[in-house]
């Protein structure tokens, strides 16, 4: 058990290696570090604080070339994970979203709700009314979990405009 524990230490280490080093141009053509934290949320592995401060460093370094996609699964991910995300990295999420917007899917749409609320994040108002617009926009194509979780969302976040809720179908 011992050996397991020092070998699972071990691939941390040098996974936290890989993402401090990682050539910046990597993460414009490859969004690969998106997705490790996407899988390790998924499969409900907890990296430790040290690899998600690596992961966290490597992706301010190349934020501004994420899509709507990586954005949201990016912050789902952290959210799943319990992480919330640095002020600065919250930040350019908050703006990789906003600029993306009309390309955001109504699953993600549900999944940046439900992650905002997950994390306690106080999102700038003006991204917030951005993301209503886009609620109401799919808010047809929402399944029923997914107009739950974003029902849920919204009773947990204090500055969402209150008639959101009740103009959700």
């Amino acid at each position: 058990r011992e050996r397991e524990r020092e070998r699972e230490r071990e691939t941390e280490g040098l996974c936290i290696l890989f993402l401090i080093h990682l050539p910046p141009t990597l993460l414009l053509t490859l969004p690969l570090v998106v997705d490790l934290i996407y899988y390790l949320s998924l499969y409900k592995v907890t990296p430790s604080r040290d690899l998600i401060t690596a992961y966290e460093a490597a992706t301010n370094r190349a934020i501004s070339s994420l899509d709507s996609d990586d954005a949201s699964e990016l912050l789902w991910a952290l959210a799943r994970l319990g992480h919330r995300p640095s002020n600065s990295l919250f930040a350019a999420l908050e703006e990789a979203l906003a600029t993306h917007i009309n390309h955001i899917s109504s699953d993600d749409v549900a999944g940046v709700w439900w992650a905002l609320a997950r994390i306690k994040a106080e999102p700038s108002v003006g991204f917030l009314r951005i993301l209503e617009q886009r609620t109401f926009e799919v808010q047809k194509s929402l399944s029923e979990n997914e107009l739950k979780d974003v029902r849920w969302a919204i009773s947990k976040m204090p500055h969402v405009d209150s008639n959101l809720f009740s103009k959700l179908a």
